[in-house]
């Protein structure tokens, strides 16, 4: 009788750590794929570049149609297009005058609008 307790509990005690060995092992799983799947190597060879023409259609949704801004204008360095914004302004009086926004940074990847200090 004595024997058959001693064996029951450790056919339980192998079953719960058996239990227990395969639940962590599920978790480390997830949390190596979770780590994979955002890591920014993986981000940056899925992720297509914005195009040139695309940049300058974020300038004109910031400063609409009086910029003149072309594809020539828009320089990569790394990770970002940085262009010179130009202003245009006409006048009746005096004419036509372009005036210089600064130079503006555009991440290629994220679409994101630096301005000028």
């Amino acid at each position: 009788m004595k024997n058959k307790k001693i064996i029951s509990l450790v056919v339980i005690g192998t079953f719960l750590l058996g239990f227990a060995a395969i639940i962590n092992n599920k978790q480390k799983e997830e949390a190596k794929v979770d780590s994979n799947i955002y890591s920014e190597s993986n981000y940056k060879d899925k992720v297509n570049p914005l195009s040139k023409e695309y940049a300058i259609k974020i300038l004109e949704a910031e400063y609409g149609d009086y910029i003149s801004v072309s594809k020539e204008d828009i320089k990569k360095v790394g990770e970002e297009y940085i262009v010179d914004v130009v202003f245009k302004e006409e006048s009746e009086d005096v004419g036509e005058h372009d005036h210089s926004l600064g130079v503006h940074k555009i991440n290629i990847y994220t679409g994101e609008l630096m301005l000028p200090n």
